[in-house]
């Protein structure tokens, strides 16, 4: 996951528990709606016609970027839209242990999710400080450049892409530009980070190019790679030649060249950062409108949300934006109160079994998502916390009855049948297989591959790829799999994977198989020597 913070802007400090884990402050007045289009589905507690002004503002920022980069509108299965929580204020992020963000976004199997604020929110609006807002982050900004990312991830998912250039596209993005006449422009230099282009006597974008590893940047900051990243992705874009020079490199680092002979693709290198440098420094840089006339989309979808769904919704928000070991029995508790007066509502007791998962409260989680079955037989997500319960409950027993196993797994069956484009049934089923201590049948690798590019955006279903093709004997497939993960910027499994990489590159493919079984046969493994991918 990633997120960005608002410069100039003093974090929230998080009071006791029952701020951080109970309700979303302003949720419980006023009347949430839902506003979905082909790319997006919005929860808010505003103004319907702000609300659909939103987000039919983000659908034409979608298909911008499409025309721009010239990338195909394909059809996509309603659960691969990105899911957004837009937040009162600056201190719902707080609430969320998110303190100062303006928001962040959640890459995921089964429906990836963002959370923002709505714009001109601030922390201090009774503050006489002049600020100019051209060189503030804005929640805006921060949005399109986490959906950026999920762009990005999902229309080069082969890709194993370095940091800089990761969030130099991002960056590139997020200063997309809404016109009076209705095009939108891109181009425009992110002036919230002008302090990193002024500031760089230690730091350079010839050093970014080189590596995006910080330990080997000297005195380059990670906003560095954000700003340095920016420009070069500028450059490369309208430069004469500048996609193929980018095209070039990319093969190379996927090829598996290290950085530093990666960048070999661009030629002399010092020469090229100095070019960028000139490039930055000009009085006027090149910027590219999508005329209005080519940006027609539908417009969204709005319904207003029930009372159970209202009701549950702050506990929604927290569970969908991750819990701790610590916070989740709080969360849980709240569940329980909000989902109290709806007993048979398939919505809150969805949040319930989301809840109760969370809090390792197995059997409540199989109860309340039985209920969701009871009233939904078709709910995907009720179907898959049933599994997901059961196996939990099977792993708790220590059974070795295979019909038990049997019966967990039955259950992302039926949410396959549901819906067959969610990827998330067929990656628990395929790791099902792996907690009972079982070799995953065809049928199950075959539905995992095909998970992995449902989601491309989901990075860490590429573990679960590269186990199945090292038991298959292909180490230069797993290898490639292992290497896009090692290259994500914020994803937290890199460090598993270069380890992974090594074992690989030195023939051992049991050890590599022995090392990576324990993260996929069970969601609470911790390696002492790794941190937990996300």
């Amino acid at each position: 996951m990633s997120f960005l913070s608002i410069r100039g802007v003093r974090a929230a400090v998080r009071g006791a528990v029952c701020a951080a884990l109970f309700l979303i402050p302003a949720t419980a007045s006023a009347e949430w709606y839902e506003a979905s289009t082909k790319h997006f589905v919005l929860y808010a507690n505003d103004d319907p016609k702000f609300i659909e002004r939103y987000t039919a503002a983000l659908e034409r920022f979608d298909l911008a970027m499409r025309k721009f980069r010239n990338v195909e509108d394909r059809e996509i299965a309603p659960v691969d839209r990105v899911t957004i929580y837009m937040l009162p204020g600056i201190s719902s992020m707080a609430d969320l242990g998110r303190d100062g963000a303006a928001g962040f976004y959640i890459p995921r199997a089964g429906g990836s999710v963002a959370f923002t604020i709505k714009e001109g929110s601030k922390p201090n609006p009774g503050s006489r400080m002049r600020v100019d807002e051209r060189f503030e982050l804005n929640p805006t900004q921060v949005l399109r450049h986490e959906y950026g990312h999920h762009f990005m991830f999902n229309n080069f998912s082969a890709a194993a892409l370095p940091m800089w250039l990761t969030e130099g596209f991002a960056e590139f993005h997020a200063t997309a530009e809404d016109l009076p006449d209705g095009s939108v422009r891109f181009g425009r230099i992110p002036l919230y980070r002008a302090a990193n282009f002024e500031y760089t006597d230690a730091c350079s974008v010839g050093l970014v190019l080189r590596t995006s590893d910080l330990r080997k940047l000297g005195g380059c900051q990670v906003s560095h790679i954000y700003a340095y990243g920016w420009l070069a992705t500028h450059y490369f874009t309208f430069a004469p030649g500048g996609p193929k020079l980018i095209g070039d490199y990319i093969s190379a680092v996927n090829r598996g060249e290290p950085l530093e002979k990666a960048v070999a693709a661009f030629g002399n290198v010092d020469a090229l950062a100095g070019e960028m440098q000139r490039y930055l420094n000009a009085k006027s840089r090149t910027v590219f409108a999508v005329p209005a006339a080519s940006l027609n989309t539908a417009a969204p979808v709005m319904r207003k949300l029930s009372p159970a769904e209202a009701a549950t919704m702050s506990v929604r928000i927290r569970s969908k934006a991750g819990v701790s070991e610590n916070e989740a029995p709080k969360v849980y508790e709240a569940a329980v109160r909000a989902a109290a007066p709806y007993p048979n509502d398939p919505a809150a007791q969805l949040v319930l079994a989301e809840a109760a998962y969370d809090a390792k409260k197995y059997a409540e989680a199989a109860a309340a998502a039985q209920r969701v079955v009871d009233a939904n037989p078709k709910s995907t997500k009720g179907l898959i916390y049933l599994g997901l319960a059961k196996l939990e409950l099977a792993r708790a027993a220590k059974t070795t009855d295979v019909k038990i196993w049997r019966e967990a797994r039955s259950w992302f069956v039926g949410a396959n049948k549901a819906d067959p484009y969610d990827a998330e049934p067929l990656l628990h089923y395929y790791r099902s297989f792996l907690a009972a201590g079982e070799r995953p049948t065809k049928n199950a690798e075959e539905g995992l591959l095909q998970a992995a590019e449902f989601v491309p955006h989901d990075r860490t279903l590429l573990f679960d790829v590269a186990y199945v093709m090292l038991g298959r004997n292909d180490p230069k497939a797993a290898r490639s799999a292992l290497q896009v993960i090692a290259y994500n910027p914020h994803g937290t499994g890199k460090s598993v994977a270069n380890k992974l990489i090594d074992l690989i590159d030195k023939n051992d493919l049991a050890g590599a198989m022995a090392k990576l079984q324990p993260y996929l046969a069970d969601p609470n493994y911790r390696d002492p020597e790794d941190k937990r991918r996300g």
